[in-house]
């Protein structure tokens, strides 16, 4: 009687605490559908997003502009950034195709690049680089993809939740610089469930080994290509620290506006090297598919053999069945 009446109380109040949760939390659920969004994003657009960026930074009295360039395939990677610095103008390049990765730079107007680092991919492993930050800032948390961050063995998820219909993912981070342990990030993710989860908005608190403490705030806005792909159209980045009176308040505000679009045809020679005059690593030999005018050659040179073929053929044929004449 008693386990009846314990069990009888215990479904009461269950049913008083779902009367105040969250409609339709899953947290386990919620993620999983999450992870699968992600993975169809990346899978299916992100790999042919093409984008430039215009980006304006200022921090106290000092600004600096950068333009960027990023062409994605599902093999290939680019990003072209032009630097400024006082009056020097630097074209930073960085690139990733099937068997190497590079950077290099070259001081504006020169022509002349000059390469500060090439790295062979290891095939064993199936090794890619992955620049995500540029095409894809509503789907990345410093510079690491939503799907691997989550699982990333220095995050910990604290708690799932939903807002305003934001799913909210609330996190631990451990920043380490050379292997160490260097920040603590701790905050919220604010993710759309209509739009493949990507980041609307985040709210991060920053502590360093020193702790001494800074708050970042981010907002994506982004808009929509034909097949209802969220593409990013603009960032908006607030730094604060805290004052002498022990407040944050904002020291540096960064804003982003990108025009993104789906790549169609794209050249896979300027992920190389040799495009921008350098010699190709050693080992790497590309075997390009022949161009078009190389196949149209080749068939019209086989049609005429064959209609060569086809006439000599016809001809014999008829001399075999002309009936000689005899003469009288």
């Amino acid at each position: 009687m008693k386990s009846i009446l314990l069990y009888t109380l215990q479904s009461c109040i269950l049913m008083v605490l779902g009367c105040f949760s969250v409609p339709g939390l899953s947290s386990a659920n919620d993620l999983d559908t999450a992870k699968v969004q992600w993975h169809k994003y990346f899978a299916d657009y992100e790999p042919n997003i093409q984008s430039t960026s215009d980006e304006q930074i200022t921090s106290g009295t000092r600004t600096q502009r950068n333009i960027r360039q990023c062409i994605q395939t599902k093999l290939n990677s680019l990003i072209i950034a032009t630097m400024g610095y006082a009056e020097d103008k630097y074209l930073e390049v960085y690139g990733i195709n099937q068997y190497y990765s590079f950077s290099l730079a070259q001081k504006i107007p020169s022509k002349e690049a000059v390469l500060i680092n090439t790295k062979l991919m290891d095939s064993t492993k199936q090794e890619r680089p992955k620049y995500y930050s540029i095409t894809s800032p509503h789907f990345t948390y410093e510079n690491i993809s939503l799907p691997e961050f989550v699982n990333h063995p220095d995050v910990t998820v604290v708690e799932l939740e939903q807002d305003n219909g934001y799913f909210v993912i609330n996190f631990s981070y451990i920043y380490r610089y050379r292997g160490h342990p260097y920040r603590t990030h701790q905050g919220k993710l604010f993710l759309d469930p209509t739009n493949f989860y990507c980041i609307n908005r985040s709210l991060v608190t920053i502590v360093d080994n020193k702790s001494s403490a800074e708050e970042v705030v981010v907002e994506t806005n982004y808009t929509y290509s034909t097949d209802d792909v969220p593409l990013i159209q603009l960032k908006k980045s607030t730094a604060k620290n805290k004052d002498s009176t022990n407040q944050f308040s904002v020291y540096g505000e960064t804003v982003t506006n990108y025009d993104a679009k789906i790549a169609q045809d794209i050249d896979p020679k300027q992920f190389r090297l040799s495009h921008y005059g350098l010699p190709e690593p050693e080992g790497v030999v590309w075997r390009d598919p022949r161009p078009l005018w190389h196949w149209l050659l080749g068939g019209v040179i086989l049609t005429s053999l064959l209609a060569i073929l086809f006439r000599v053929w016809a001809k014999r044929a008829r001399l075999k069945t002309v009936t000689p004449t005899t003469v009288e």
